[in-house]
């Protein structure tokens, strides 16, 4: 990954990263950031920092219990949001906690929005959005 230490040299981040270590992890996080391949360093480097995950790995996609939104599209649809209530209540495999990753939320219409609210208000505990 290009910028991966000057995203983790970025103070909030790196406030983020430190409190996680600490063990200061909470159930979603919110990544705003002038770009979208700096928003998934920052989610990957999140993602990492809980459950030790290989940076490299995450990259290519290589866990059961990382799953990124939307899938091949430019918009996050409600079967999406569908696919992530399913799955939230499944046990993790790989990892010890199960993460969501959901970019471009703006896209998301009324009916997904709601939908994620209701699994962001009661989340499962071993799950991170």
């Amino acid at each position: 990954m290009r910028y991966i230490h000057q995203i983790e040299n970025n103070y909030a981040v790196a406030k983020t990263l430190e409190k996680i270590k600490n063990g200061g992890v909470s159930h979603a996080y919110s990544i705003v950031t002038e770009d979208e391949y700096s928003a998934k360093v920052a989610a990957m480097l999140i993602v990492s920092a809980i459950s030790g995950a290989d940076i490299t790995r995450l990259e290519r996609n290589g866990y059961a219990d990382v799953k990124t939104y939307p899938v091949e599209r430019d918009k996050v649809l409600t079967e999406d949001i569908d696919d992530l209530t399913d799955t939230a209540f499944v046990t993790p495999t790989e990892l010890s906690y199960k993460f969501y990753i959901i970019e471009k939320a703006s896209t998301m219409n009324d009916s997904a929005q709601n939908k994620l609210l209701k699994t962001l208000e009661e989340a499962p505990s071993k799950v991170v959005i």
